[in-house]
């Protein structure tokens, strides 16, 4: 695992970015990621408005958000050629995460793809889902949802009181969502809550349902 520079196509520009070159579930498969967030140890405030997650913020040594629009243009960046023009070759999406009490788990979703800012960067297509946090009867945490922010909410969008809210932190909301991993980071003696970083099915895991590190 490594910082490196990596080329935006279409922005014409470098990002630097967290990368890792193997995974939890088999290091000897031949894959590499590109960490587009990472929490660490609560000491970047992930409370932020639109403008920073749109842009970015935080620092890829350590806990940072590489921001909303740069995992537009990488979502767009590898393209296959085709008799009659060229087609996009859609990322993998690998979630990570592990509770105060050690314990992991991921969920793995192909061809992951949202929407540019005109669309608020929905998450507008996910592939096959697996991994060890995925619940097949539940729907996805996240398809279909516009990025939300405290100070950018789509007309119309309510939260339930016992959800995730955006005043924890922006991510892709519903109203009642399953999941928001830029949440408020926890204690070590904390439970999974709403206010903070949440997956809902995280009990099936850990039946303590000990709060989340990242």
């Amino acid at each position: 695992t490594a910082v490196f520079p990596i080329w935006l196509k279409t922005g014409y520009r470098y990002i630097y970015i967290q990368c890792k070159m193997s995974n939890a579930s088999n290091p000897h498969m031949n894959y590499s990621y590109m960490t587009f967030q990472r929490r660490k140890n609560g000491k970047v405030n992930f409370l932020r408005g639109w403008k920073n997650y749109v842009n970015g913020f935080g620092n890829p040594n350590g806990e940072y958000w590489v921001g909303l629009e740069n995992v537009y243009l990488l979502t767009r960046q590898n393209k296959r050629a085709l008799t009659h023009g060229y087609s996009t070759i859609r990322p993998t999406l690998r979630i990570d995460m592990k509770d105060w009490d050690g314990v992991r788990a991921y969920a793995v979703y192909k061809r992951f793809t949202i929407s540019s800012d005109k669309y608020n960067y929905q998450v507008s297509d996910i592939g096959k889902r697996t991994g060890t946090v995925v619940k097949q009867a539940v729907s996805d945490p996240f398809f279909r949802e516009e990025f939300t922010s405290f100070d950018h909410i789509r007309e119309g969008l309510i939260f339930y009181s016992h959800c995730p809210q955006p005043t924890n932190g922006g991510w892709w909301f519903s109203f009642c969502s399953h999941s928001n991993l830029n949440g408020r980071y926890p204690g070590p003696l904390e439970k999974m809550s709403v206010h903070n970083i949440y997956w809902r099915s995280w009990s099936y895991i850990n039946k303590n349902n000990s709060a989340l590190r990242y």
